[in-house]
């Protein structure tokens, strides 16, 4: 099982994120996970995806996402397991066929702060509260 933890810091200016194993809290490696990020500016336009990942590994039996204060999606590419779109919680089951967790995505689109940013012409990312620019 995984924790994702990351920080904006700011969007514009980098992403530090790091994945954890659930109950022993042993950092997972870039070997473990593929992540790819966008960004996003003060005016809340994004560019490419803020964060996207896959798992990769052996026999991975089940992970459970969960993300603090924003939420979650997951898409099976291959259509064999449950989609979870916009979810701060779920568990994953995975499987032993390796082939398939390149087609599993975890994406983070944080919504409440891309509105925050569309709706205030005077918000800037720096001036958000803590709680939304750390997950």
């Amino acid at each position: 099982m995984i924790a994702v933890d990351g920080i904006l810091a700011p969007f514009s200016g980098g992403m530090i994120v790091s994945a954890y194993a659930y109950g022993t809290d042993e950092e997972i490696t870039t070997a473990g996970a593929v992540m790819n990020s966008g960004t996003i500016s003060d005016s809340g336009e994004m560019k490419g995806q803020p964060l996207m990942f896959y798992l990769s590994g052996k026999d991975i039996a089940a992970v459970r996402f969960s993300c603090k204060n924003q939420q979650i999606n997951f898409g099976d590419w291959t259509e064999k397991r449950d989609e979870y779109g916009n979810a701060q919680n779920f568990t994953v089951a995975y499987g032993e066929d390796e082939s398939e967790y390149y087609y599993l995505t975890i994406s983070w689109v944080p919504n409440a702060i891309i509105r925050e940013l569309t709706d205030n012409e005077d918000s800037t990312i720096a001036a958000l509260p803590e709680e939304m620019r750390n997950d």
